[in-house]
């Protein structure tokens, strides 16, 4: 396989160690090895990385010829790359929407959503007493906690590069939701109360996401 080779040799053109290659990409030494045995492949995330610390295209660094390859290092870099740690941003973010959970409970009861055709029962009652109401937020709650232990267990998340599709995938997702939501509101009103409920965790969320990868954002350099 070219893509273990590629690795090696662009590395040893750039005078890095496997040690330094691991720092940078916050991986360990034992991965970079493994990746240049062709015993296992580094991750999407690890592949931006890679071909931003080596300053070549991820097509040429997966299938282009060696000596193609190092001549690339020589090319002046004019497009800055940015990073942000993935797992501390979720972190973050699925903090902000725990403690938002019990204030967008009240925003519903309170109707400020809109008319409410959903009776919760939640707030200033026992959890359980009415356990058919409460099924919608257990889910909720699960499902976070299950997603937010997954999320920082991921070592490939450490250092994840701010790239242009992840924005409007995110951008996409925000106006998706939102057009839907609008939706819901014109043509089913009878739900649009707890739609709202909703659907208010996932604009939250990419507002949150987005806020702090870019607040929390650095300027991955590559070391001559």
């Amino acid at each position: 396989m070219k893509l273990g080779m590629n690795i090696k040799k662009l590395r040893e053109a750039k005078g890095y160690s496997q040690e330094i290659v691991a720092e940078k990409l916050g991986v360990s030494r034992q991965a970079v090895s493994k990746w240049e045995n062709n015993i296992s492949e580094p991750s999407t995330e690890n592949l931006l990385n890679l071909s931003v610390l080596f300053n070549v295209e991820i097509d040429s660094l997966i299938n282009g010829e060696k000596d193609d390859l190092v001549e690339t290092l020589t090319e002046e870099k004019t497009v800055k790359m940015y990073y942000h740690n993935e797992i501390r941003t979720k972190t973050i973010s699925y903090i902000i929407l725990l403690i938002y959970f019990p204030l967008n409970v009240y925003f519903y009861n309170s109707g400020a959503y809109g008319e409410v055709f959903i009776e919760l029962d939640f707030l200033g009652k026992m959890f359980f007493k009415d356990l058919l109401y409460d099924i919608p937020f257990i889910i909720i709650m699960v499902g976070l906690l299950i997603k937010f232990i997954k999320d920082i267990k991921n070592p490939d998340k450490t250092i994840t590069l701010i790239t242009k599709k992840d924005k409007t995938i995110g951008y996409l997702c925000f106006l998706i939701i939102s057009l839907i939501l609008i939706f819901i509101n014109f043509k089913a009103p009878e739900f649009s109360s707890i739609a709202m409920f909703l659907g208010m965790f996932g604009l939250v969320f990419i507002v949150l996401f987005r806020a702090i990868s870019e607040l929390t954002k650095k300027e991955l350099a590559i070391d001559g």
